[in-house]
């Protein structure tokens, strides 16, 4: 494969505006700096509970959680139970599982489970939560890892994330012209290899 060369900010802002001024679309600014990390806790039985991370339409979100949170029947990890799906919020997702939503997409919840990519499509800030209407007993905490990233072309993969763990182009959502998108290769190999989602830095 070869080498993808990318613009810095300067040299991509002034090709934006030559493009602008043929009538071409202009390109858009690729990010290879690996996205910022941001740690919350996420409590058992508690209603939505902002974040306080803002994320941008465009975006990719990334988001890990690691634990453990329990009630009077079990203990749950992140992925909940998978023997008890439930209808909470317009989602069905395991009972007890870590679900996740944007305050500026009110009626859109993800299942986020241990790990998941995201695709911001509205700004807003991250409200976290479990999947239970009613949890008798519940008590613990969820460790999350939000990771924002910007997505230069727009295919749900981060400009990061496509540099330095899959090796695609940021700037085209079919790498190498195949007529399969960069997403739909990469959603085959999480699916058949597992993982595949951006981890946090070593500490």
């Amino acid at each position: 494969m070869s080498m993808v060369q990318y613009l810095p900010a300067a040299g991509a802002a002034l090709l934006c505006s030559a493009a602008l001024l043929s009538g071409c679309a202009a390109p858009r600014v690729v990010r290879e700096n690996r996205p910022v990390e941001y740690v919350v806790f996420v409590s058992a039985g508690q209603p939505w509970q902002n974040s306080g991370i803002a994320v941008r339409q465009g975006e990719v979100l990334h988001c890990l959680a690691e634990g453990t949170w329990r009630d009077d029947f079990g203990e749950y990890g992140p992925g909940g139970d998978p023997d008890r799906m439930q209808d909470n919020f317009g989602v069905n997702a395991p009972a007890n599982s870590l679900l996740l939503r944007l305050s500026g997409q009110t009626n859109r919840v993800y299942a986020a489970g241990e790990q998941a990519n995201i695709q911001v499509e509205r700004s807003g800030h991250v409200f976290l939560r479990g999947n239970a209407a009613l949890s008798p007993g519940a008590r613990g905490r969820l460790k999350v890892t939000l990771m924002p990233a910007p997505d230069a072309d727009g295919d749900g993969l981060s400009d990061y994330e496509e540099i330095f763990l899959w090796h695609t182009n940021p700037r085209r959502r079919d790498s190498n012209g195949a007529g399969f998108g960069d997403a739909a290769l990469v959603s085959d190999l999480r699916n058949r290899l597992g993982g595949g989602v951006l981890q946090p830095a070593p500490r």
